[in-house]
């Protein structure tokens, strides 16, 4: 915004997490739904959103971690998660820049990290997509390479 006061009315409007959100230059947007949603790319984001609402699940918010997103922020994008109160974590990751092993990693560390944190369904599809996918079963953590797939485990996972 080139004006002060409209930047300002803007931010008033913006809930607390969503205000955390955007300090960490994240696209988030806090919905009234129970699923945490963490992808990589708004189109993507957003076919998972439809999707979600197609099979009358209740996605709690749009959080879209870009292209080539780094280790350290997919593990503060599911911080902010973390402060939500869902009854599951997906995650939708499409690999171009963005390597699926390292966002394996950035997941197995904030489970390390957080405590109590809601179950989480992960799809991981392209760049290290396989590497990805064993780390995470190595750690006990089930990943899916097919959306429909890991949406009927949501679905499974909040009883929906």
């Amino acid at each position: 915004f080139r004006q002060p006061i409209v930047q300002e009315l803007h931010n008033k409007k913006l809930s607390q997490l969503e205000k955390l959100a955007k300090e960490a230059g994240f696209s988030f947007v806090e919905l009234s739904g129970e699923i945490g949603i963490l992808a990589n790319g708004a189109g993507l984001t957003m076919a998972l959103l439809d999707v979600l609402s197609e099979l009358g699940l209740k996605p709690a918010n749009f959080l879209d971690v870009g292209g080539g997103a780094s280790q350290e922020r997919v593990y503060k994008a599911l911080e902010l998660l973390f402060k939500m109160n869902l009854k599951a974590v997906l995650v939708n990751i499409y690999g171009g820049i963005t390597r699926c092993d390292i966002v394996a990693e950035a997941i197995i560390q904030a489970l390390e990290d957080f405590k109590d944190t809601p179950p989480m369904v992960i799809r991981l599809t392209g760049t290290n997509d396989k590497e990805g996918i064993s780390l995470l079963n190595n750690a006990g953590i089930t990943a899916f390479q097919n959306v429909l797939d890991t949406v009927q485990k949501v679905k499974e996972v909040v009883g929906g």
